[in-house]
């Protein structure tokens, strides 16, 4: 986990350390990803989408916590890469994209690409999260929210350089296949079509111009 560390503000970032401290101790790696998103609605991403398909109206945290995300094929596909040249990987790896967004920016990609919405952010001072968190109690959902608060900045580069991984831009793997491709492919196919035919295609041969396209030089 990104949260990670001796001195972590909350006691799953101290006990994700601990348990690195024993694998390392044992001969493992440790892997830390970033804010994983992309592929069944689960975990902290799967009450992400929750929240921001019931609330038309979301909050932009001010100062706004930063992540750094990572599609959850491309961690898979890294996990793999760490198993293949285990003796060449150092203990700990971080796999995320090197760039971080602000969590306003990671919501947004949210609706915009995955939920096909349009959502409304108000300003709201992040210590309300922490006052919440106080109110109800540290077994709720806020309390995964106040560790966004505190996440340290991860130098990935390197780490994704010797894995040989090259990590999806965010705005494509929100798309439910993971890849934009398609729907760029759907764009295209709706402008040209529409200057040869005349007229506004349908969907089945929209769906037919983008399977012509795939099965033409590896699409």
């Amino acid at each position: 986990s990104q949260t990670a560390r001796p001195d972590a503000p909350t006691a799953y970032g101290r006990t994700k350390w601990r348990i690195e401290q024993k694998v390392i101790a044992s001969g493992g790696k440790v892997i830390r990803p970033g804010q994983v998103y992309g592929g069944m609605p689960r975990g902290l991403f799967g009450e992400l989408l929750k929240t921001v398909r019931r609330m038309h109206v979301l909050p932009a945290f001010l100062p706004s916590p930063k992540v750094q995300p990572i599609h959850v094929d491309d961690l898979v596909l890294g996990m793999l890469r760490v198993a293949e040249r285990f003796e060449n990987c150092p203990d700990i790896l971080c796999l995320a994209s090197n760039q971080s967004v602000t969590f306003t920016a990671f919501l947004s990609s949210i609706a915009r690409y995955r939920l096909r919405l349009f959502r409304t952010f108000v300003p709201v001072p992040s210590f309300v999260v922490d006052v919440g968190v106080k109110l109800f109690g540290k077994r709720t959902s806020l309390n995964r929210l106040s560790s966004l608060f505190d996440l340290p900045q991860m130098d990935t580069e390197s780490d994704l350089r010797q894995l040989g991984l090259r990590l999806r831009p965010l705005e494509s793997g929100m798309n439910p296949s993971g890849d934009c491709r398609t729907r760029h492919l759907l764009i295209e196919g709706r402008a040209l079509l529409s200057y040869l035919l005349k007229r506004q295609p349908s969907g089945a041969v929209l769906r037919n111009y983008v399977k012509v396209i795939y099965s033409l030089r590896g699409g």
